[in-house]
């Protein structure tokens, strides 16, 4: 899910462990709820033009704060398909959006992120984890 309002990204305590992501550290932080210290992970991401396994993309390991149940709050926004199962497992925050054009179609119910793998893939804040 893209959250222009969250400043790092996230991802579900249930993914993190089912990829066996391994906590770095603790981090303080700030959400709707208050004040929180999560997890810190790292974990590793691929973004491809379109969606396609083969379009061109750029993949890359950056920190993501763990959130605990993450996907249940997908369930109460209704995330929902008929043809698949749709689960939240993660955030796209601005340390990442930083490097795309994000546009929102209100009427037509639609949004488009474009993503400048260049920029994304020079970043030296996505470069190494753990900040070392």
């Amino acid at each position: 899910m893209v959250d222009t309002g969250a400043g790092k990204t996230c991802i579900s305590q249930t993914a993190a462990v089912e990829l066996s992501l391994k906590p770095l550290r603790l981090a303080k932080t700030y959400g709707a709820g208050g004040d929180y210290e999560l997890e810190v992970v790292c974990a590793r991401l691929t973004l491809r033009a379109s969606g396609s396994d083969t379009a061109p993309g750029v993949s890359f390991e950056t920190e993501a704060r763990v959130i605990p149940l993450l996907e249940e709050g997908g369930a109460q926004i209704g995330l929902k398909s008929d043809e698949l199962e749709i689960r939240l497992i993660g955030l796209l925050g601005r340390d990442l959006l930083r490097h795309a054009q994000v546009s929102y179609d209100g009427v037509g119910g639609g949004f488009q992120v474009s993503f400048d793998f260049t920029s994304l893939a020079a970043s030296k804040s996505i470069k190494q984890c753990g900040g070392t």
